[in-house]
């Protein structure tokens, strides 16, 4: 993809717009993980071309006129990119692909790597199915503070 580190930024000011979050939580730094990348190329890859460089497009000139959120809920009432944007937010949360077109049938799970670092696990304040970074009983402590997983700037 021409351009890859331009929209891997833009991808994740759109992403960080719609799911609510600073981009820093979405790309963490000093990871191996990239999956900002391979949520990106996910997107590019199941979407039609000229829909992907309008969602970007119409984010870029929007979001100095009326910022980053009201720009990603511009796009989201959009009735062709609406149902783009909102995959766009399932992958993040839930590292799985879905359908714009279909949006309540999954697709596919990104990647098992991706799908450890899912939002939704730090929402929850919990970890994925078979898998956890916590030590052996930790279901008995209360869990950490919501602030942990998403510090405040």
């Amino acid at each position: 993809m021409p351009d890859d580190a331009l929209y891997v930024e833009q991808f994740l000011s759109l992403s960080a717009a719609l799911v609510g979050l600073d981009p820093i939580h979405l790309k963490p730094r000093n990871t191996p993980l990239d999956v900002a990348e391979q949520y990106l190329y996910t997107l590019r890859d199941n979407i039609p071309q000229d829909s992907f460089h309008a969602l970007f497009a119409i984010f870029a000139a929007r979001s100095p006129m009326v910022g980053p959120h009201d720009a990603a809920g511009g796009i989201l009432e959009d009735p062709d990119l609406g149902p783009i944007a909102r995959s766009i937010i399932k992958l993040w949360l839930l590292s799985t692909w879905y359908d714009p077109l279909r949006p309540n049938q999954p697709v596919r799970v990104v990647s098992s790597q991706a799908y450890k670092e899912g939002l939704v696990w730090k929402i929850m304040q919990s970890h994925p199915i078979g898998y956890s970074m916590w030590s052996f009983g930790y279901w008995a402590e209360e869990p950490p503070a919501l602030a942990e997983f998403f510090p405040p700037k």
